[in-house]
Order: C-alpha cells, then structure tokens, then sequence
C-alpha cells in the first residue's frame, strides 16, 4: 500500500559517543521555503541541500544491544513513518534495539544493536533497502554483489587502538582509519554481535554523518572586499597556496549521470531537484553566453578521497550533493590563482580527523570545513577539534562553519531531577526544565516544522562530564540520561519496536561512555510529499540512581530549518558545538551577500539561522577538568553567503527571494542556484587567508585571523556590546580589504626573465610590494620605484647584475633581489643558447627511452576513503 510520507525519528543515544550522521537530506538545506522572516525576500531556508551548514552531522548511537537469535521474535518494521495500514504521517523511531530476552550488551549503540538483530531478517533480494528502512541515518553498502552488507561504524577504545584494528579487521573491517582512540570503518553486519565481543572495545556506535561559486560566487567576493585587494594589486591570485576543503562529496554528479546508474536526477531522491546537473567536466567550461574567464573551476583539482557517490543511503537519503565542489567554486572564484584539494568528511570521525592532517600532508596551507558531528563535544576538544590544533601548529590557517542552528538550544547550569518518572520512564528522576525550581516543569515543548522528504532534525543532549573518545583514560560519563519524546495527540509517535506507543525513548545511557545522547526525527528521502507541521514533547530523565550532571544541555538542530523551543526556560543559547569551537579554528557565521554594507544594507544582517557561541570548555583534552573554564570567543567573525553556484540549491526567483539593485557586483544571476548557510560563508574567509599567504608566506594563522577579526566591521547584533565582540556574529561582517591594510609587509617579490641573456638583449624584471610606503632600486638599477611594476633592463657588459628593491612598511624595511647572468656576445650561451644537432638527437633519444620506461610503470591508484 502506497502510504503518506511521516516524521522519522531516527533515535540515536549515543551514550558512548554518537556521532551525526547526516541522515536523509539535504544538510545545508537549499530546499527552498518562503518565510515570513520579517523581510519579505529571505527564504526560510536558506540551508539545504547546498545551505546552511551542511554540516554533516553524523550520528552515532549508543544503547543496549540484544544478540540476535533464532529465538527472537522481531515486530515488523514500520514503513516511511506510518503504521502499517494506515496513511496518516507519524514520527517514528530508528535505533531503538527490539526487545527481547537475553543479555544486553553495552557496548554497542541502539542503531547498531537493531542492524545486528534484524539483520537475519531482511531479504537477500534487496538487502540494502531494508537496512535502510531500518535506519535510514545509518550508512550501508555492499562491496561486491551477493557479500554480506557493511556498516560505517566508529569502534573506540581504551587500550591500544592498532590492536582493536587488527581484531576488528580479522572480522572483516574494511578502510580502517585511526585517529587517537577510534577506528573507523566499514564492518559486516553480521559481524557486529561478534565486534561486541572483542576485548579491546570500550563501545562501538554507527557512523552516520549528516550531509551538511567564476561565473559564480563573484557576489561574496564583492561583498567582503576581497575583489578590490585584487583591483589593488592584479597579481594577488593565491598563487602558490593550496586551499584543501573538507565535505561531502566533489564530483559524484557524474557517476550519477553514467547509464545504468539507477540515481534518478530529479524528484526527493533525485541528484538535481533544481535542475542543476553541472559536473566537474562541464564546470571546467564556459557556460552558453558565457566567456571562457567565467569558468567556475580550473583543472587539476586534487581529490584525496572522494564521496562513497553509489552508497549514499538509497532511497531513504538523497544523493551527494557535490558540495564540497559548491565550496571550491567560491575560493577559486576569490583566488583563482591557488591550487585546489579535496577530502569526502562523511566516512567517520576518525577518517574526517585523517583527513585533516592528509590535506596538511599533502600541501594545503589553507583548510575549510562544513562538516559536523553531532556526538562531537560540548565543553571539550574532541578528535577533529585536536586534528585541527595540530595542522594549526604546523602553519595551516584552518576556518570552520559555525553551523547553522540559530539560537535553539536549553542550557541548565544547575539541573534538578526530582520528579519521578512514569510509564516509560518510571525508574528515572526527571530533569525539571525550569532553573529556578518555581515550577515543576518536566516537559518542554518542541514545534517541528513542516519538513520535505529527506529533511531531519537532531535532538541533541550533553551534560559535563568528560569524553572517552579522543580521551582514552577520562572515565567517562558518570550519569545516565534517558530522552523521551511524546506526540502532540494520541499515537503520533512510534518506532520500529514499540508502534503504537506513543511516547518513544531513546534508552538510558551507558556509565563510562560519552556524555552524549540524542534522538533523530525526520521525514525519509523516499516520502512522497512533506510531512505536516507538528509539536512534540521533551522529557529528559536520569537513570539507575547515577550521579547528576551538575550541567545539562539540550540542542535542537535544525540546520536551518525553523524549529523552535517553546519555553521561557529556553530563552536561546550557544548551538556552536564540537570542532568550530576549537582555538585554532576560525568559525565563520554568514550574511545573506544582500544583506551587506557593500550592497547597501549597512550594517550587515545576520542570518537568522546562523549559529551562537558561548558553551565553555571544561575539560582539558585528556579528560580532566579546568581549574578555570575556557569561554572561547566563536563565532570569530561573519561572511557572506547566498552566492551563486552550478549545482546546489534554487535560484533566489525559484525561493522568493529575488533581489533587485543597480550595484553590479550585488547581481544575482538567474540562470544559477545560490549557496546558503556558514557552509558558503567560511570559504570566503578561506580564499581571502590564500590572498593574505601568497602576500605574505610567513603569516601564520594567529595574524590572519586576528586581522580579520580587528578589521571586521560592526553588525546589527553589536549594537549593545561594549567589548566590541558578542557570540552571535563574532567581531562583525569581514572587511578583507582593510584587513589586508592591518598585515605585516613582506620582503618584495621581484624577478628577471629571462635570467641569462648576451650583451645588448634585453630582459624583464617584475615586482610586487604589498603595504610599503615607499621602494627604491639599488645595485643595478637605481631611483624611487612603485610598490609594484615592471621595467625593461639592456645591459651593456657581461658579467653577474644584481637588482635589489628595498621598500619601508610598517614592520620596518624588507628588501629583496634578483640575479641577471650577462654573457658576451657570441659566447653561444644567449638565454639558452643553441644546440648542435647531435646533442638533440641524443636528447631526444633519451627522452624517448625515459618515457617509454614511465608509461611501463603501473598508473598510481587514487585512493577513495569512503
């Protein structure tokens, strides 16, 4: 029977150390849907699958697991959200372990826990598929046809990581990555009961992270200024910087585009909903009408690892959006001089946290992520947070999206749980939402927006204590936190296990686990239609008689998507969680590029979704905590977003958001998607910081960040803040052109070309100073020189000429010079010379022969992670 698509709630506890993944959907959300967000034109959704952060979140679980068996009577699986034989829309929960008799492991989370029993079950005709309507977060692949299916786990341990590696791999865990404490891979799913088992793991949870422009992009650079750095000085290209960036995915749209894929391109499991279907090929050419400078990449991207493109989660999750190549097209656009990389982040924590420190390896002096986990820490560096301080400490200027979760959050610094608990939580104390203990608040109320199929919502919970992953010897967490959900009428809510209850739970949290716990409500790839409008129930309980947190913290991700609490307890707070907060990061919020002093709206607007700082750090990175809390001061400052792109999202018309001005480089172009969310907003930074290094090789993040911060221009939510800085836009909108004026000078570039000639040839010398006063020539040249120019030299003698440029900056004098090699004439040694013919014939020979002995040689093999 064909049903109406409902909420899914993907119940991830991560009591051990969930990580998001990005369950169905667009995580930055470009679907477009008109809002009244006091501005007609703003859409309200401006985050999709090309928006706000497509932070992909990846989700991890943790719970009690039950060991599948013969014996063991599974209920059927509720289809697309509804119970069975009917077409009402219904939340349901994924991750909830079936119940059952026989002992339950702890050390395996509730969507892993359900894979290993159902498993058994599911029909060898389309295995995948019912693994995916088992959980549609998780991510599932097969690696031959007729092989048992795998399963992207994250495995942590307290003991020697390369030993639970090995034991992990003789179960048959494929790509494995290690970063600290975490393993992560591929593993059979048959296999799961057994990883269980293994003597090294502490916990294991499913990895299921959450999928978070040149004819293009031109808009942001206008925006932040960085567009007159280069008007000022032409030959600022980012030339010789690398930018590495951080995603999903960079070129998937051309297997999907091969016959026979199977990946429809449009509809809600489509790769192109908008009908954008540019692939790499085709960004590398000029558009009809276009000219060939309008090209939206260069060639030669270097692809480190590329998206697992055919095992994204069909037909439950959509297809990889490419938008690591969203976020390439705008640096190339700012610095179309630097050199491009790329590595997939939705593998698992361990395989993002590589990645980083592969990119750093590989020669990027400038990274930028849009990837979130959302089991990663509150009040603690985790495993990306410490790749990134260590890539930092090598000399890699690192920039993050802050993500794009507004203000929805609940912060209780002193919790009470003193009511008991009922029905499906009558063993546990509730948590009373309301500080002051006035009332007996244990309920809070959540409105969930309409949300199109693909689309979740994360309910996130953290409390302080320490992690164990990443911090190996912490102990972990001391509480256990349980979270039930309650529909707004009777039977709205169900899972895989319980239907027709109607309160759902996410089960307690283990003791010595993660401090983390959430639940995944949303609406699967393969609905039909959106889901309606809903409000739903929040009750946090505590377990067993554990100790209580004495901080609690609750986060409702959006992702740009308009869910709100509706309490007075829950005033808004930080949503900035995990690795944008870490001290060598610069986490990036956005403006919509519109909305800026450059395109007239001074000061710049803050996007509504994009996301608040102000969590503090309690613990250090092995686990202990700080005598005194680190309040670390993100976002650092604001970019533009809303910019044009070949692939992600809806035009501004197709959104209802279409913009009218006079201003050319405010122009929208309409025949391109725009980009929303801080995933388009921090590679303006990126770009501007590989402007600022091929300037100056010798800044190190430190002084870039801080210009931009110092020279970031004040914004509306400023207003009131005296220190000048506030967690809801950082230091303001960047104002790359003055933070290029706040930089130390560097020693001139200059050169000589050619640099051998003969007496009465000419040669070319060409030079650039960036924020001098002043220059002069001396040696072979001399007089008062611009900052950068070139001049034509004939030299009279042979000999060795040497031009030295000596320029004053604020930092002092730095100077620079040059060699010119003169021969006389007729020497036979004129910039090269000739060569007589039998010295050809046996260099060319010889190139015959090295070639001939390259092309014997294997082609080297490109290594996908995922």
């Amino acid at each position: 029977m064909q049903r109406e698509p409902g909420l899914v709630l993907v119940a991830a506890i991560t009591s051990q150390t969930g990580s998001w993944l990005t369950p169905l959907g667009d995580v930055d959300g470009n679907w477009a849907r008109a809002e009244d967000d006091g501005k007609a034109r703003r859409s309200a959704r401006r985050v999709g699958m090309t928006g706000p952060r497509r932070w992909i979140c990846v989700s991890v679980m943790l719970v009690a697991t039950l060991e599948a068996s013969a014996a063991v009577h599974l209920p059927p699986l509720v289809t697309a959200g509804a119970d069975p034989g009917s077409t009402t829309p219904r939340l349901t929960v994924f991750g909830i372990p079936p119940t059952a008799s026989g002992a339950q492991p702890t050390n395996l989370d509730g969507s892993l826990a359900e894979i290993s029993q159902r498993y058994p079950t599911v029909s060898t005709d389309h295995a995948l598929r019912d693994l995916h309507q088992m959980n549609p977060a998780a991510r599932f692949r097969l690696s031959a046809p007729l092989a048992t299916p795998l399963v992207s786990i994250d495995a942590i341990t307290t003991g020697e990581p390369q030993a639970l590696k090995t034991a992990l791999e003789a179960l048959g865990l494929q790509q494995a990555a290690v970063f600290s404490n975490d393993v992560g891979g591929w593993l059979p799913v048959n296999q799961i009961s057994s990883a269980s088992a293994v003597a090294q793991l502490h916990f294991m949870r499913a990895a299921m992270p959450r999928r978070r422009s040149s004819i293009v992009a031109t808009q942001g650079d206008f925006a932040q200024q960085s567009s007159a750095v280069r008007t000022t000085y032409p030959s600022l290209t980012g030339a010789g910087v690398t930018v590495g960036v951080l995603s999903d995915s960079f070129n998937c749209m051309a297997t999907y585009e091969q016959p026979g894929s199977g990946v429809p391109a449009s509809g809600y499991n489509g790769y192109a909903p908008y009908g954008f279907t540019a692939t790499y090929t085709t960004d590398q050419q000029a558009s009809t009408g276009q000219a060939a400078s309008t090209n939206a990449l260069p060639a030669g991207v270097k692809v480190l690892a590329e998206g697992p493109c055919m095992q994204y989660g069909a037909p439950y999750q959509p297809p990889f959006g490419d938008e690591g190549r969203a976020i390439l097209q705008i640096i190339h656009a700012i610095a179309p001089g630097a050199g491009l990389a790329f590595y997939t982040a939705v593998n698992n924590e361990a395989d993002f946290a590589n990645g980083i420190k592969s990119l750093a390896s590989a020669g990027a002096k400038v990274i930028d992520d849009d990837v979130g986990y959302p089991d990663e820490p509150f009040f603690q560096d985790g495993l990306i947070a410490q790749a990134i301080n260590t890539v930092v400490g090598q000399g890699v200027v690192y920039f993050s999206s802050a993500g794009n979760d507004g203000t929805t959050s609940y912060e209780n610094t002193t919790p009470s749980f003193a009511v008991a608990g009922t029905g499906a939580q009558a063993n546990e104390k509730l948590l009373n939402f309301d500080p002051s203990a006035a009332t007996s608040t244990t309920a809070l109320s959540l409105s969930i927006p309409a949300l199109f199929p693909g689309e979740f919502i994360y309910l996130v919970v953290g409390w302080d204590q320490p992690y164990v992953t990443g911090s190996s010897g912490s102990g972990g967490a001391r509480s256990s936190i349980d979270m039930c959900l309650t529909g707004a009428g009777a039977d709205l809510l169900t899972d895989n296990n319980s239907y027709p209850n109607a309160v759902t739970c996410s089960g307690a949290s283990a003791i010595g686990k993660d401090p983390v716990q959430f639940l995944i409500l949303g609406n699967p790839a393969s609905a039909s239609a959106s889901t309606p409008a809903t409000t739903v129930s929040l009750t946090i309980g505590l377990a067993g008689n554990t100790t209580a947190p004495g901080r609690i913290k609750f986060l409702l991700s959006a992702n740009g998507a308009k869910a709100t609490i509706n309490s007075t307890f829950a005033p808004g707070g930080p949503t900035i969680q995990g690795h944008s907060m870490a001290a060598g990061a610069g986490s990036v919020g956005a403006a919509f590029y519109f909305d800026t002093p450059a395109c007239g709206s001074a000061p710049a607007v803050l996007e509504r979704y994009s996301s608040e700082g102000g969590d503090p750090i309690l613990f250090d990175t092995g686990g202990n905590r700080l005598a005194t809390p680190q309040v670390r001061n993100k976002p650092d400052f604001v970019a533009p977003d809303g910019v044009n792109n070949t692939i992600l999202g809806a035009t501004l018309a197709q959104s209802n958001d279409a913009v009218n001005t006079n201003i050319a480089g405010c122009q929208d172009n309409e025949s391109f998607p725009s980009f929303f969310g801080t995933s388009a907003a921090a590679p303006h930074a990126a770009a501007a910081a590989a402007l600022m290094l091929q300037a100056n090789p010798a800044l190190t993040n430190t002084q870039i960040i801080q210009a931009m911060q110092t020279s970031a221009l004040p914004m509306s939510a400023r207003a009131t803040s005296a220190a000048g800085y506030d967690f809801d836009d950082g230091h303001g909108f960047l104002d790359i052109a003055t933070a290029f004026a706040q930089l130390p000078a560097a020693a001139p570039t200059i050169s000589v070309s050619p640099t051998t000639i003969t007496v009465g040839a000419t040669a070319t010398l060409t030079w650039n100073a960036i924020n001098v006063t002043g220059c002069t020539a001396s040696g072979s040249w001399t007089g008062s020189q611009a900052a950068s120019g070139t001049q034509t030299v004939t030299p009279s003698a042979a000999g060795s000429d040497t031009y030295t440029l000596s320029c004053t900056g604020s930092n002092g004098a730095v100077s620079s010079s040059t060699t010119l090699t003169v021969n006389a004439a007729g020497s036979g040694h004129s910039g090269g010379g000739a060569i007589d013919p039998g010295t050809l014939l046996a260099l060319g020979a010889g190139a015959v022969l090295l070639t001939a002995r390259r092309l014997r040689r294997p082609p080297r093999l490109l290594a996908i992670v995922k």
